[in-house]
């Protein structure tokens, strides 16, 4: 670790240009780095906290409530509401039933429909493509809302709902995640392909397969996060260049794994080190790469 001063002009034991004057105008800079206890502080709250609420538990990629971010996707934050652990997704909250850490996997269920049909919040499950994708065995149903005339010729509404205040109106489900129509209101929402039958005809059917959800796979790539483990790392997340990171013991940059035998300052958490840096307009370049911290005068 070491600070490089580069002035414009000739070396001198003033770090400064000797033209600087009293008519110059002088800025001051108090820069506080905390060059040691950042990572040090990522690795210890990584690797000793976990995402907790009611009976889920989950580590990397996620995070939420007493889990710090940077030690998980930012997309992939849960939450903990009287003691279920939920997710929001394209605005939508689903409750998170299961997680399935090896199968890189998550049961959730719309939490709208936790207590009946007819208060749903008005949105489609649609899931980000970037973070999650569909596991196998599901097909969409579109619950359609308020029709004041029969929807389906000859089929009996499955149920009725109260309709923005103006009466009760049927509501039917029908294969596949189609639009309204002449209705009020569609929304599609996965359900099992093996109680798709019950869901279609029976109203408690289908209101047991909205509370049993359906299975997406996070599509984060655990390689880098194995091989961090594998050199004794914890796994996080650098928010600036989007990807999977490691915090290593001891060590203060972020790396893909940890080395074997860090060359490394030990850690010591409540070391800073202030800079108190007199520059002209010109501004004052701080460059912090890996090992060490140059100050450039520009």
């Amino acid at each position: 670790m070491y600070l490089h001063f580069r002035p414009e002009m000739n070396p001198s034991p003033f770090p400064f240009p000797p033209f600087l004057s009293l008519s110059v105008l002088v800025l001051f800079f108090s820069v506080s780095i905390p060059l040691c206890s950042s990572n040090t502080d990522s690795y210890t709250s990584c690797s000793t906290t976990q995402f907790v609420c009611g009976n889920i538990t989950a580590g990397f990629p996620f995070w939420g409530n007493n889990r710090p971010e940077f030690c998980g996707n930012p997309g992939l934050e849960l939450m903990c509401e009287n003691d279920n652990p939920t997710i929001n997704i394209n605005d939508v909250v689903y409750r998170v039933l299961e997680i399935d850490e090896n199968g890189q996997s998550l049961r959730i269920a719309r939490q709208d429909y936790t207590d009946g049909i007819c208060q749903p919040q008005l949105l489609n499950t649609t899931l980000d493509p970037q973070l999650f994708e569909y596991a196998s065995g599901y097909r969409n149903l579109t619950i359609i809302y308020g029709c004041t005339i029969p929807a389906l010729l000859g089929v009996p509404a499955l149920f009725n709902c109260l309709i923005t205040g103006t009466g009760f109106q049927n509501g039917y489900v029908v294969y596949d995640a189609v639009g309204p129509g002449l209705c009020y209101r569609s929304i599609f929402v996965p359900v099992s392909e093996t109680i798709l039958a019950s869901a279609m005809v029976n109203l408690s059917g289908l209101e047991e397969s909205l509370k049993q959800g359906f299975q997406v796979k996070w599509k984060v790539d655990d390689t880098a996060c194995t091989n961090c483990i594998g050199s004794k790392g914890v796994c996080g997340y650098y928010l600036l260049s989007n990807e999977t990171t490691c915090y290593c013991p001891g060590q203060f940059i972020a790396t893909k794994t940890c080395p074997s035998s860090p060359d490394v300052v030990p850690a010591n958490p409540g070391l800073q080190m202030n800079l108190l840096v007199f520059a002209t307009i010109n501004p004052l370049q701080l460059h912090v790469l890996p090992g060490q911290v140059r100050v450039f005068l520009s």
